[in-house]
């Protein structure tokens, strides 16, 4: 782990080395570079390519970069975490996708993250992907914040079947709120910290859903999530704000971007390093 501290006391973390080895390891293409870690074709599924007969360079793989992924590189979380879902049955064009990614690497080995801490307000931004996944689930996708700087980043394939995007949202939001109260609950016991989390949503349902007094019509089957998502409105542990999908930071962790919006995408995730110092 490259550790660097600025003069104003942020942090900059990346694994400059460990992805060097990845690459020697596992890419084959030592040349190839990609703009991006994943296409538009990523949660696609093509019965025709055969199943891997060696499936051990493939696992070892992601593993490592599932460790990459969540310590300094979450700009290529969603992916990762996509190609691991397809572990036990993980074809020829799987390890196609994973090239990519160690593609994408080649090109970007020098960014990481940068951490700067401006204050001890707890924030969340949380999004979800509708039915993206060949079998029907969806995709949830949040990002924690103290502040400005991001703490920790998840993309993950829910593990039930949402009947609607509402219910893909409530799913994926009662997962992050959990999240947020945990670390809100850690703040309280070690600083004075007694304020509101803010949870920004860019589905007005879900929103309506868990903040206006309704009989759950339709939706009994999420009564729970629901509930345990408006006690904590109510204890005013958390709040929700609706914000517009193109603006929401999560958004590139449920679903493939290219170009410009994956650039921004990664604005807030990981920055390019310079000189970094072991620590």
């Amino acid at each position: 782990m490259n550790v660097k501290q600025s003069k104003d006391f942020s942090i900059s973390l990346s694994q400059n080395g460990f992805i060097d080895k990845t690459l020697d390891k596992y890419l084959i293409n030592k040349t190839a570079k990609c703009s991006t870690p994943s296409g538009n074709d990523l949660f696609n599924i093509s019965k025709d390519s055969p199943e891997l007969s060696d499936k051990r360079p493939y696992l070892s793989c992601i593993m490592s970069l599932m460790y990459l992924a969540r310590l300094t590189r979450p700009d290529i979380l969603m992916p990762v975490t996509f190609l691991a879902s397809r572990s036990h049955i993980a074809t020829e064009e799987d390890f196609k996708k994973l090239q990519r990614i160690l593609e994408y690497l080649n090109g970007t080995k020098n960014k990481g993250m940068h951490i700067k801490c401006n204050s001890l307000e707890p924030s969340a931004d949380c999004d979800a992907s509708y039915g993206i996944h060949s079998d029907g689930k969806s995709h949830t996708g949040f990002i924690i914040m103290l502040g400005l700087a991001v703490i920790l980043v998840k993309s993950a394939k829910q593990k039930v079947t949402a009947l609607s995007s509402t219910d893909a949202e409530i799913i994926a939001l009662c997962d992050c709120v959990k999240t947020l109260v945990w670390i809100t609950n850690l703040l309280q016991e070690i600083t004075d910290y007694k304020g509101t989390a803010i949870i920004k949503q860019d589905n007005k349902s879900a929103v309506w859903l868990t903040t206006e007094p309704t009989r759950y019509r339709r939706s009994k089957h999420l009564l729970t999530k629901i509930s345990y998502i408006r006690d904590h409105i109510i204890n005013k542990t958390v709040k929700l704000l609706v914000k517009k999908s193109a603006e929401m930071m999560s958004d590139g962790l449920t679903k493939p971007k290219q170009g410009h919006a994956f650039a921004e995408h990664c604005i807030r995730l990981v920055t390019e390093m310079q000189q970094n110092k072991k620590c």
